[in-house]
């Protein structure tokens, strides 16, 4: 299996998205499944999960996004990320769009997903939040994402989006 260069032993990504609105992050609430150590069961994270073999890590996160919360990514800039789990094979991204997508538009998987909702750094503070991602310090995540001005997100991330969104488009029609 091969990776681009830092993603060497990633095993499974993430997105957390940030609205630059509001500042409030997007998050989901796993769904029950009897087979999560109980610390995780029913926790909130960003939307993410296991990345196919051969698969970037970032396409594998926004490929996630789309089949746990039926939202696509659409413009956007990665600002920055991290690395998580008990071998570092958790690769986040911190990801920025202007507005928050409106969650009438999610269709949710139930199977993955029992809850979504955006939330500031306080509010999900409040919240059963999955170690993993608790252990990080979510004021200094959020901050990359809204420290800048929203006038500021490149033209080209419209760009960037498109071939996202194509790219995860051909990994559904691959035959595994």
């Amino acid at each position: 299996m091969e990776f681009a260069d830092g993603y060497e032993g990633v095993t499974h990504a993430g997105l957390l998205i940030v609205a630059r609105d509001t500042g409030k992050m997007l998050l989901a609430q796993r769904a029950f499944d009897e087979d999560d150590a109980p610390e995780v069961q029913e926790t909130w994270e960003p939307p993410s999960g296991k990345i196919e073999p051969g698969e970037d890590p970032f396409v594998g996160a926004c490929r996630e996004l789309e089949e746990e919360t039926g939202l696509p990514l659409g413009p956007h800039e990665v600002v920055h990320g991290w690395r998580a789990g008990p071998e570092e094979n958790y690769q986040g991204f911190v990801v920025t769009i202007r507005h928050e997508s409106p969650l009438e538009l999610a269709t949710p998987d139930p199977e993955e997903v029992q809850a979504l909702g955006w939330y500031t750094v306080e509010e999900a503070g409040t919240l059963n939040l999955r170690p993993e991602f608790a252990a990080n310090d979510l004021d200094a995540l959020v901050a990359h994402a809204v420290s800048g001005n929203e006038e500021d997100m490149p033209e080209e991330t419209e760009e960037i989006a498109a071939a996202t969104q194509a790219e995860v488009a051909d990994d559904y029609q691959q035959e595994p």
